[in-house]
């Protein structure tokens, strides 16, 4: 793991601090990763309210990089963080352009929030016979 040699070769408080942030992003997001199985359930029986598809929607603007919800005018905060809980978002550092007029914190589809999109908002239904 190169974070924890990172956090190892630290040799000032700074540097630790940036160190133990990224190793504790790592090891979040390997917990929070869904299997394939729970996966496939998620998406065959979850249905999004009108506020999270709107989120997922306004997030799917943002591609690959962290944007502030300032960017997305569209989308409050604890809906953004609905959509992290419900593992369709991420939440990190804005990217450098935002981060350094003071937006810190930004936000970006997950995989499965991509999956979702293709998806839509209502799972398929089942046909009944």
């Amino acid at each position: 793991m190169a974070n924890l040699e990172l956090l190892r070769s630290a040799t000032d408080r700074r540097q630790q601090a940036a160190a133990f942030g990224a190793l504790s992003r790592a090891l979040e997001r390997q917990l929070e990763q869904m299997t394939d199985e729970e996966e496939k359930v998620f998406l065959a029986e979850t249905a999004l309210d009108a506020h999270e598809w709107r989120g997922v929607g306004q997030l799917a603007n943002a591609i690959d990089i962290f944007e502030p919800l300032a960017k997305r005018g569209n989308l409050g905060e604890v809906v953004a963080d609905r959509l992290v809980s419900l593992g369709l978002a991420e939440k990190g550092r804005s990217s450098d352009r935002y981060f350094a007029i003071g937006m810190k914190v930004g936000y970006r589809l997950s995989p499965l929030g991509w999956k979702i999109l293709d998806r839509g908002r209502f799972p398929r239904r089942r046909r009944s016979t």
